[in-house]
C-alpha cells in the first residue's frame, strides 16, 4: 500500500510541476487503463471530509480534466497520494512507481535546509512577510522568539513538511527577494 510518506513534491527548480508529474503519468496509460482507473477512481475511499468525483463527470474526463479536477479537489499533495494508490488499486504499479518516481523531488528549501539556516539573514522581514498567508500569529511569535537568524529558520523550517508547494513556493520568493546571492548561488550546486 502507498502512503503519503513515500511522496515528496516538486518544485520549480527541477522544471516540473505536481500537475507534469500527474499529466505525464496518466497519459503513459492505454484506453483501457485509462478507464480502468477512473472506474477505481470513482470507487476510491478518499479522506473523511472530501467526495469522489461523480461517474459521469470521470466517464467524459480526458487527462488534463481529470488532472485539473484531482488538483483542485484534493490539492497537490493529496492528489498524488489517491493517484499513485489509485494506479495501484487498479493493477497498475508501474504506472504508480512512475508517478512517485517522477514527484520524488524535493523542493528547493528542503533540499537546501542546512544552508538556509546557516546562512539566511534578514529572518524577522521574511516572518513578518509570510505572517497571516503563511505562519499563523502564534508560530509568527514562536519563531521570533528565537534570537538568531539562524534558530528562527530553523523552526521555519521544521514546518514546512506540512505546507502546500505553493507556500514552500512564496517562501522560496521571499528568500530570493531577501537574500538573492544566496539562493543564486545554491541553485547553482
Amino acid at each position: 500500500m502507498l502512503t503519503s510518506s513515500h511522496v515528496f513534491f516538486p518544485f520549480l527548480h527541477s522544471g516540473r510541476t505536481v500537475r507534469d508529474c500527474l499529466i505525464l503519468t496518466l497519459v503513459g496509460l492505454n484506453d483501457c487503463e485509462f478507464k480502468k482507473f477512473k472506474d477505481k477512481l470513482n470507487k476510491f475511499h478518499v479522506r473523511k471530509g472530501l467526495d469522489n468525483f461523480p461517474k459521469e463527470l470521470l466517464q467524459s474526463a480526458n487527462v488534463q480534466k481529470l488532472t485539473n479536477l484531482l488538483l483542485k479537489c484534493y490539492k497537490e499533495d493529496y492528489a498524488v497520494q489517491v493517484t499513485a494508490a489509485v494506479l495501484e488499486a487498479a493493477c497498475l504499479k508501474p504506472h504508480a512507481e512512475k508517478l512517485l518516481a517522477l514527484s520524488r523531488i524535493k523542493h528547493f528549501v528542503e533540499m537546501h535546509q542546512e544552508e538556509l539556516i546557516r546562512q539566511v539573514c534578514g529572518m524577522d522581514v521574511i516572518l513578518f512577510r509570510l505572517l497571516g498567508w503563511i505562519l499563523k500569529a502564534d508560530e509568527y511569535r514562536n519563531i521570533m522568539a528565537e534570537e538568531s537568524d539562524a534558530g528562527k529558520m530553523k523552526m521555519l523550517l521544521k514546518l514546512v513538511p506540512n505546507w502546500t508547494t505553493r507556500k514552500k513556493d512564496h517562501l522560496y520568493q521571499e528568500l530570493v527577494q531577501t537574500n538573492g546571492p544566496l539562493i543564486a548561488a545554491l541553485k547553482g550546486k
